[in-house]
């Protein structure tokens, strides 16, 4: 892969969302790619660092992670055989395939050794924020570290944190319960947007949830090339197929992940995106509409004026790209 500061490392690719954005899809997307190491959520160890203000220790964390150093995170392994239940490890599904062979899953040594013979190291969280996570570039500059901002349509994301089991976890968290707290944050990690699409513009990349469920392909190809690649992998292909495409029963599906099935990354993935345009009242989305409206904007997502133009099956969202240099430019 090209566009790295230390040629004889790996690519460090950070994976930045919220709840209910769709994260778990793209990362499980990421590391269908060749040659990579997934880590899913690997800052639940700390709480919540956004909730707690643990930054400096969130960004410690994840340098050793990257640097494969994870036996040097006191207490880490432990805490994972603990909370099997978490399947933290268990999602990273090679990783998995290869260490339970020899029931080495949590073994240190193992860990790092498997981690150091890979090309890509891929975290996922929604434990961090662009502000703090971009910090990564000044305070750790050893990393070849690109960061991937995933976004989702507001509406949708707080239409699928009501729903239960999901709605029992993020009432703690005002970030993910309270529309005002939610759409100031995006309103600031906006700022960083403009900063890093100027000044990094090869190290980071703004990617919609909705591109990505209406047009996988394309938008898939938009992101390996991103991480260098010329185009999608075979393997790559293979997962956008089962996973963009569901027919038939979801439930049955998901089942061999041992997910329940608000978690599962199986989806009809462009009916999962816009399904919140037929569920909520045309009075909820005007208020969220209100209170989101920079998000909504500088993202490049619709307004809606009317219940027929929310109720029909039309994308009126423009282009992420240009929506983000046109807000950029009159910001």
């Amino acid at each position: 892969m090209r566009h790295r500061r230390n040629d004889s490392g790996p690519i460090h690719v950070l994976l930045i969302a919220y709840a209910r954005t769709g994260s778990s899809f793209v990362g499980d997307l990421l590391q269908s790619l060749p040659n990579t190491f997934y880590h899913f959520e690997p800052l639940h160890f700390l709480g919540n660092p956004v909730l707690n203000d643990s930054f400096q220790e969130a960004r410690a964390l994840l340098d050793k992670v990257f640097r494969c150093n994870v036996s040097s995170i006191d207490g880490f392994l432990k805490w994972q055989k603990k909370h099997k239940g978490y399947m933290k490890f268990k999602r990273s599904f090679n990783y998995w395939k290869e260490c339970s062979k020899k029931n080495f899953c949590y073994n240190g040594s193992y860990i790092d050794n498997y981690c150091r013979k890979r090309g890509t190291i891929v975290v996922k969280t929604i434990r961090l924020k662009l502000p703090d996570a971009a910090e990564l570039f000044t305070t750790h500059p050893h990393l070849n570290l690109k960061i991937i901002y995933l976004t989702r349509d507001p509406r949708g994301s707080i239409n699928s944190r009501t729903k239960f089991p999901v709605s029992q976890w993020c009432k703690r968290d005002p970030m993910c319960i309270n529309p005002n707290h939610f759409c100031s944050a995006l309103g600031e990690d906006l700022k960083i947007v403009c900063s890093l699409s100027k000044e990094r513009p090869e190290d980071f990349m703004v990617l919609r949830y909705e591109d990505l469920s209406i047009d996988p392909f394309a938008t898939t190809t938009r992101l390996v090339e991103f991480l260098g690649l010329q185009s999608i992998p075979p393997d790559t292909q293979a997962f956008l197929n089962s996973h963009t495409s569901v027919i038939g029963n979801v439930r049955e599906k998901y089942r061999p992940q041992g997910l329940d099935y608000p978690y599962s990354t199986f989806r009809n993935s462009s009916i999962t995106a816009m399904s919140w345009r037929s569920q909520m009242s045309f009075r909820r989305v005007t208020l969220l509409q209100t209170t989101c409206q920079t998000a909504l904007t500088g993202l490049g997502y619709y307004s809606y004026s009317t219940a027929a133009s929310l109720r029909s099956n039309l994308n009126f969202d423009t282009n992420v790209d240009e929506a983000v240099r046109a807000f950029c430019s009159a910001n």
